[in-house]
């Protein structure tokens, strides 16, 4: 299946149509306003459509169990769904797009026309988005499927049970977002590049798990020193190795896995990101205190700042679980309350930018004596040289993933 992904990304078979969106009757709708849209990937077909039906917008509450001669033959407008969590009855099993298109298509409707809250996303950005591995599921069944600007939000209440309702779907010019998509610099910077450093960074990460524990056992100055990489090297392997995949395969568009999949990668590891950076800006904390003063001795940052990084993995951690949370089960539905996500968006950004002043502010402070301590690895022969030359590389990754 990932190995599908990966050819179907270098040589796409499905096209996504441009298409446009128009209210032709009643005479008292029709203002000549042309919504932007652009039919699902993975949808029905993939033609030139040019469809001209009677329209209905459907309440959320219907979408369960469509009446099927309401439905028949008509394009849908839906706007939302009920989430996963808190979905009524037979409404448990409409959590995805998929199982709406599913619910729509047995209706006999012609067409579903999505206006979507997701207003952060362009039109044309969400339509190579499918719920289940097999993402040709419906690539053969006969309804389209349409997303449609969220401008189109505040006319769905005139539309509604609006009599001789009708709307025209017909093609535009082009699709942007296929093209960017498919071109050679998205291709360079977001399927070659961002694998690469992720991959690099997890090897590095891996490679310094297993110089610990094939190592003999060090004195106590490079026991605690070995601690923190040890414990940052748990975290990047396995997190880079993932973000490495998810990048390879789609994650920042078009999807070669489940949308609820990518989801899981991108949310789900942010937190870990800024918790080892942290965890690397104490350690740089520690280090700069050794270099100004005379005879002290070195401590362990996990008893120094136990309450610290405690409270810094609860929190950022936390984030991870709470996005997580949100991005399965209400991934349509919680964007189209903004404030949530500027609220978890501007956490992440304060946590790792706090993270991050704190690590180069360190590294700034004793930048001579870490150049001197790293140039000195060059010189091969012993068991400590090579530790610091695989924390030089270690260090060099996954500060070159951050900027990336």
């Amino acid at each position: 299946m990932l190995c599908r992904g990966c050819l179907f990304y270098f040589f796409p078979t499905k096209f996504v149509v441009a298409i446009a969106l128009e209210v032709t009757s009643p005479q008292s709708l029709v203002t000549g306003r042309v919504f932007d849209s652009a039919i699902f990937a993975y949808y029905g077909p993939q033609t030139n459509i040019s469809l001209r039906a009677p329209g209905i917008v459907l309440e959320k509450s219907s979408q369960c169990n469509p009446d099927l001669d309401s439905m028949n033959g008509k394009i849908v407008v839906i706007g939302e769904w009920w989430p996963l969590l808190s979905s009524p009855g037979d409404c448990k099993a409409m959590h995805s797009l998929g199982d709406v298109y599913e619910a729509m298509n047995r209706a006999g409707a012609s067409a579903v026309v999505f206006i979507s809250h997701l207003d952060l996303f362009p039109v044309g950005s969400l339509t190579y988005h499918f719920d289940t591995w097999d993402r040709c599921r419906f690539c053969n069944e006969q309804m389209v499927l349409v997303h449609v600007s969220a401008d189109a939000l505040a006319s769905m209440d005139e539309w509604r049970q609006q009599p001789g309702l009708e709307f025209n779907l017909h093609p535009k010019e082009h699709d942007k977002f296929r093209s960017l998509f498919y071109s050679a610099w998205w291709t360079l910077c977001y399927r070659v590049l961002l694998p690469a450093i992720a991959f690099i960074t997890s090897l590095e990460a891996a490679l310094e798990i297993r110089r610990v524990y094939s190592s003999a056992p060090p004195s106590r100055d490079a026991e605690l020193n070995r601690s923190v990489a040890f414990t940052v090297s748990c975290i990047e392997a396995p997190c880079m190795l993932l973000v490495g995949l998810g990048s390879l395969l789609g994650l920042y568009g078009p999807y070669a896995i489940p949308v609820h999949i990518a989801n899981m990668i991108f949310v789900a590891l942010q937190g870990a990101g800024i918790l080892s950076t942290f965890l690397l800006g104490l350690h740089l904390a520690e280090e700069c205190r050794l270099v100004k003063g005379e005879g002290l001795e070195r401590r362990s940052i996990f008893q120094k700042y136990r309450t610290t990084i405690a409270a810094i993995a609860m929190l950022s951690l936390g984030l991870d679980v709470v996005s997580l949370v949100l991005s399965v089960a209400f991934y349509y539905f919680v964007h189209r309350f903004k404030l949530i996500v500027v609220c978890f968006m501007s956490l992440y950004t304060v946590l790792q930018g706090i993270a991050g002043c704190l690590f180069i502010s360190y590294s700034v402070a004793i930048k001579q004596p870490m150049l001197e301590y790293l140039r000195n690895a060059r010189v091969a022969g012993t068991n400590n040289t090579r530790s610091r030359r695989k924390i030089g590389h270690l260090v060099f990754w996954l500060s070159a993933f951050a900027f990336a």
